[in-house]
């Protein structure tokens, strides 16, 4: 049996506590393109997470600002996920890699409403932290976001 590979899942907050995530373009080199998913980082070290933040959106951090508010599972990908937030909020947040289809602000009881586009990284951890996202919910209408 492979042991599974250890990554991270990076949280950051605007100041209306909307979470940044990533859409991931189809012509990207990623397992699940055409998703939308968390900002991710090789490694479950602090010290990764504050060198990737840097190189990916030119924000410094300190790793003191940073805290693990979770680890969880991803059996899609064989991978374990840190769940790392940084503590402080910004509201100018640039994401440089270029093959990224974009940088998106939501609000995180309503990111069910993007469920068949989610990766399965994000639907682990969202259906491991309802206390963050909310019970699952199904959206009939994608366009204007009818509940059930």
């Amino acid at each position: 049996m492979t042991e599974a590979r250890r990554s991270s899942k990076i949280f950051i907050y605007d100041s209306r506590q909307f979470l940044y995530c990533v859409y991931r373009a189809r012509g990207g080199d990623w397992t699940n393109p055409d998703t939308v998913s968390f900002i991710g980082a090789d490694g479950d070290q602090v010290e990764a997470v504050v060198r990737q933040v840097f190189e990916k959106f030119r924000l410094t951090t300190a790793a003191n600002e940073w805290s693990i508010i979770g680890t969880v599972e991803n059996p899609a990908n064989s991978e374990i996920n840190t769940i790392w937030r940084l503590v402080r909020t910004t509201d100018a947040l640039l994401f440089l890699p270029a093959a990224y289809g974009g940088l998106m602000c939501l609000k995180p009881a309503e990111m069910w409403a993007f469920e068949e586009m989610l990766s399965p990284a994000a639907l682990s951890i969202m259906r491991a932290m309802p206390e963050l996202f909310g019970p699952q919910r199904k959206f009939t209408d994608r366009t204007y976001g009818q509940r059930v």
